[in-house]
């Protein structure tokens, strides 16, 4: 994936850095980030961002991630979830070596995102 601001991988409206701290939510950009993002089996609008606790467990099963999804691999650098922490700052997850780190940082800094569903 390109690399986002945390607003632009949510999907949500640029030109606020609080994003999805708003209950009635901001207006989706369908043209950036998970909002964005289609496999011929499923469309648009249906991708999001993972919490926290689910980009662990991403990277727990990780090998067996990258295995099946040849194209989309984990690989070390630093990846948004949709987890605030308050009003400027989102949880990502650094990923270098065998020890990954859970940090808050600004959500107009860009980092890598990686899109999942339910079911």
């Amino acid at each position: 994936s390109d690399d986002l601001t945390w607003t632009e991988a949510m999907g949500l409206k640029q030109g606020s850095a609080s994003g999805n701290l708003n209950p009635g939510g901001e207006p989706m950009n369908p043209a950036k980030g998970c909002a964005a993002y289609e496999t011929p089996e499923f469309p648009k609008g249906s991708w999001r961002l993972p919490t926290q606790r689910e980009m662990m467990l991403m990277w727990l099963f990780g090998t067996g991630i990258n295995a099946t999804y040849t194209s989309g691999q984990l690989t070390q650098s630093e990846y948004w979830t949709a987890t605030e922490a308050n009003e400027l700052d989102a949880w990502f997850m650094s990923v270098s070596g065998t020890n990954p780190q859970l940090v808050t940082g600004l959500k107009n800094t860009s980092k890598k995102y990686r899109c999942v569903r339910d079911y």
